[in-house]
């Protein structure tokens, strides 16, 4: 343990204790962002250690997260493969090796954001939010309609972009960059959550009731700015017919504010108001209301043991999705023998890939899947709670509701649990934008969850030593194991 003399302005000198790493000389300085909101420390041991510290943390991430994204990567890539085999008859592995190619530069995506610190990313998000709703209001203008949706801009003759996608990542910065911002009252964003009982408790008190690190929204401004981001790209993506996208943002945006403790007041009262928009928005729209009237319209006939679908074919693909997954049984027809990607499912290799693991490699596949993304949530909140700052905590929360709510959507649909909205599954599904964005949000998580593990030392200022439990009686600062 080396031993770091602080100065406090005005007070006796204190120790500050930090763990020794051998490996802070092979690390590259670069590596290491700015201080947390609220963060002061004086003197040059302290900040000091708080570059050793940072750099320390950058270089760590989860194992555990990095061996399920990896193995979730590799599942898809082989599912696709076999879900497309029918998709073009003169080039069986035409899809295949389009997913390859976009696995590869979503790695690389990937490498980037897990070796950068997620603070670097922070004074880029609004520029990135307004990318992103520039980017979806051209689709309205130039996009190409496919299934009834207007989602995609074609970037030449074999590739093409969803800004939904890309807006899904910008709107998590913003999000957390605003919701996450110290008011502008002087109250530091650690400060105890006692000092809001009108609203839900953060997530960042999950743990051990005493990491307070997400801040009550006493200015009104970052709110209303991040409301009005919200408004804007939900409704472009709804007026691109995409549903599915519109209930993730959804979701992300009522997560994020329950995680920077809006009072419940006004989060019934807005979540009151989207439904009744989304309700409106479906009920306007034959291209929604036929999905969901589809997803009514099946039924099992339980004296004949079978599917009734609706006679004019509206719930053709939630059918067929259920077809596959019961012709699967336990154990499936085996890797590459399913038969209705024959033609027969819709989509089988996006937004139907669930059905062929269920009918190729029956309960065992879909259950080994439903595992791995319960595990990757699991990491995804251990990050939440162990993230060094609100922006930090607020972005993991972000990330894993994204590929939470979209994990659900699809299954969901699946099972006819839920309508088809054309959501992918993330990491297993094709779809190039989706898998790219996918992995570069896996890797903030990952650098959050490197900066905030539990084996290196946090810092406080020593205005909040007395209301923090990772200090001592006389305002030193203790590692936190």
């Amino acid at each position: 343990m080396t031993n770091h003399s602080v100065q406090r302005q005005g007070t006796e000198p204190f120790t500050t204790y930090t763990p020794s790493f051998a490996h802070q000389s092979h690390v590259s300085s670069s590596l290491v962002g700015s201080r947390p909101a609220g963060r002061q420390l004086v003197g040059t041991g302290a900040y000091a250690a708080l570059h050793a510290d940072r750099v320390a943390r950058a270089v760590r991430p989860d194992p555990i997260a990095m061996l399920i994204t990896f193995t979730l990567v590799v599942f898809g890539l082989v599912m696709v493969q076999s879900a497309s085999q029918f998709a073009d008859p003169f080039d069986p592995g035409a899809i295949a090796r389009r997913d390859l190619l976009w696995a590869a530069l979503g790695g690389l995506a990937l490498a980037i954001t897990t070796h950068v610190d997620y603070h670097r990313w922070r004074p880029f998000s609004r520029i990135a939010a307004l990318i992103a709703v520039i980017l979806l209001g051209l689709v309205l203008k130039i996009g190409i309609t496919v299934g009834g949706a207007q989602r995609w801009l074609a970037l030449g003759h074999s590739f093409t972009l969803q800004p939904s996608e890309i807006a899904k990542l910008a709107f998590i910065l913003v999000g957390a960059d605003l919701l996450g911002r110290q008011n502008q009252h002087g109250m530091s964003p650690w400060s105890s959550l006692r000092e809001l009982p009108e609203g839900p408790v953060p997530v960042t008190r999950m743990h051990h009731h005493a990491l307070n690190r997400v801040s009550g929204l006493r200015s009104s401004g970052p709110l209303v700015l991040f409301l009005t981001i919200a408004g804007m790209m939900i409704g472009l993506v709804l007026w691109q017919n995409d549903l599915g996208t519109a209930l993730v943002l959804s979701a992300i945006a009522l997560g994020l504010l329950i995680a920077a403790g809006v009072p419940w007041r006004s989060l019934i009262l807005g979540g009151g108001v989207a439904l009744c928009i989304g309700a409106l928005s479906i009920a306007l729209s034959p291209f929604r209301r036929d999905r969901v009237l589809a997803f009514l319209h099946v039924r099992m006939d339980a004296s004949q043991s079978r599917l009734m679908c609706a006679a004019d074919g509206a719930a053709h693909h939630v059918c067929q999705s259920l077809l596959a997954l019961g012709s699967g049984g336990l154990f499936g027809r085996g890797l590459g023998h399913g038969i209705e990607k024959a033609g027969y499912l819709p989509a089988p290799f996006t937004d139907s890939i669930f059905a062929v693991i269920g009918e190729e490699l029956g309960f065992i596949g879909t259950l080994f899947v439903i595992l791995l993304f319960a595990a990757l949530l699991w990491r995804g909140m251990r990050a939440v709670r162990q993230a060094p700052d609100d922006f930090g905590a607020l972005l993991a929360m972000g990330v894993t509701l994204c590929i939470g709510t979209q994990a659900i959507l699809n299954i969901g649909s699946s099972v006819a649990a839920l309508p088809f909205t054309g959501v992918p599954l993330p990491y297993i599904s094709y779809g190039g934008s989706s898998l790219v964005v996918l992995l570069a949000a896996q890797g903030l998580l990952l650098n959050c969850s490197a900066q905030g593990n539990g084996h290196v030392m946090r810092f406080q200022s020593p205005d909040d030593s007395a209301h923090s439990p990772i200090t001592s009686n006389n305002g030193c600062v203790k590692p936190v194991r």
